[in-house]
Formats: structure tokens, sequence, C-alpha cells
């Protein structure tokens, strides 16, 4: 109903840029949820939302590493249905990771924009205790 968030994401030589939905769950919510999930040593994923087609973006985390897994359904909505397509499956060094998700959303948070553009994220407390902890 707002509008859309360019995302880019940069892994070891793979890059994939996309304009996220604001419809659904608020990306900026679940990143913010997939902080401290991996925080608390718990797989975690969200996705980017592109009607209908989504990226999903899981962590699991195994000890100072994660396994970072990229996957592109073509219908979000039907996923039991649709096809589902693994764009990266890789090693990622789990500290780093979630400095990056924490640099994003701190560029987020300090980012003026208007209400019409996208909406403020709901788990305003969760966002503000990752980012100043």
């Amino acid at each position: 109903s707002a509008g859309w968030l360019p995302v880019e994401i940069k892994v070891n030589g793979f890059q994939l840029t996309l304009d996220a939905s604001d419809l659904g769950v608020n990306v900026i919510d679940q990143l913010a949820e997939m902080v401290a999930q991996l925080d608390d040593g718990k797989t975690a994923q969200c996705y980017f939302y592109l009607e209908p087609e989504a990226y999903i973006l899981k962590v699991e985390p195994i000890l100072n590493l994660a396994v970072l897994q990229i996957q592109f359904v073509e219908d979000f909505n039907n996923q039991d249905i649709s096809t589902t397509e693994t764009k990266l499956q890789t090693e990622i060094n789990l500290c780093q990771f979630q400095t990056s998700l924490q640099n994003a959303l701190r560029s987020f948070r300090d980012f003026k924009y208007e209400s019409e553009d996208w909406p403020a994220p709901e788990k305003n407390a969760l966002l503000s205790r990752i980012l100043n902890s």
C-alpha cells in the first residue's frame, strides 16, 4: 500500500538487487527478528515479497559460521505448489553477517522517509534493543 524498499544483498561474489513490497510482514521487523534469533543461536529466515514472487533468506548458525540460503519462489502465496529455486547456499561468518544486518537496520532507522513511502516498523522495542546492544 505504501511503496517498495530497495534491497541489495552481496555475498562472496554473489549479488542480488530487488525492490521488496511492503505487503505482508514488514521486512524491517523480520530482519530485526532475524538478528535476535541468531543472537539466541536459532535458525532465522525472512522474505522479500515481490508480488507474487519472493526471495526467502534463511540463516542457520553453526558455531561462528552460518549456512546462508537464498531461495526464489514464483508464487509466495502458493509456496506449497509453486516452484522454488535455490539461488545461493554458502557458509558465511556469523558475526560479520549479524553486523551487516545491524548496520543496514541502523541506516534504515536513521533515514528520513514519509509514511506513504514505507510503513513504520512495528517492533520498535526489538529494533532499539538490537541496535543499542
